[in-house]
């Protein structure tokens, strides 16, 4: 089953530069309004025949910090490992947020992978206690190991 979602206008997403290059391997967008980046995340998935959709791969999530941006900011998610930081890009002169996530390997070695970004607009978080269990539910089998 395929789901479209809308595309979130507020960001230009400039693309993956450097793909399986370490240290080097990045995402970069620039937010075209202010943007509460700790809304967003980076995901990646696998480019689908069609060419169009995407297939998520399972645990390659990248959050953002609670940090908000604007034009003409650059936001730059480096794949490997580093510490974050605002500079300034030396011709333009305009911010950049250089981010990492922190990974030990490269991520886009093969073409058909790519990025997706996505907008956080509602969560559901787990109660705390959890809910009580009906009697009955308590004899349901766990997963063997």
């Amino acid at each position: 089953m395929t789901i479209w979602f809308q595309t979130p206008s507020e960001i230009d997403f400039w693309g993956i530069y450097e793909r399986g290059i370490p240290n080097s391997e990045r995402i970069v967008f620039r937010p075209l309004i202010p943007i509460e980046l700790g809304r967003y995340f980076v995901a990646v998935a696998v480019r689908q025949p069609d060419g169009q959709a995407c297939a998520s791969m399972f645990d390659n999530a990248f959050f953002f910090p609670d940090v908000v941006v604007e034009p003409p900011t650059w936001v730059i998610i480096y794949t490997g490992r580093g510490k974050s930081k605002v500079t300034i890009e030396p011709y333009t002169r305009d911010p950049v947020h250089a981010l990492f996530w922190q990974r030990d390997v490269t991520i886009f070695n093969a073409p058909n992978l790519v990025a997706y970004i996505g907008r956080l607009d509602a969560l559901h978080i787990s109660p705390e206690p959890p809910k009580s269990i009906d009697p009955s539910m308590r004899r349901l089998p766990s997963p063997s190991k």
